[in-house]
């Protein structure tokens, strides 16, 4: 659950996320930032493998492979 807020060209959203679930491997036509308020998410960038937990942020380039997975002891709340 959470909040939608979207522009001409971009959106953001605030997600809670359950521990354990992600989404396989897409890509997206824009690029995508992902603020980590809470939890931890483990990524898949085109083959890079990247750990962000509290107060990190991924970048996802603009059609770039990728994946992402919600990894520890907690649920995961996202600004994207």
């Amino acid at each position: 659950a959470g909040a939608v807020v979207t522009g001409s060209r971009a959106h953001v959203a605030l997600v809670r996320q359950p521990r354990g679930t992600g989404h396989g491997l897409r890509s997206c036509p824009g690029e995508q930032f992902t603020y980590v308020m809470q939890g931890c998410l483990f990524a898949d960038l085109d083959g890079q493998l990247l750990r962000a937990p509290k107060g990190h942020v991924l970048h996802i380039p603009a059609a770039m492979p990728h994946r992402l997975a919600v990894g520890g002891e907690e649920d995961a709340v996202l600004i994207a």
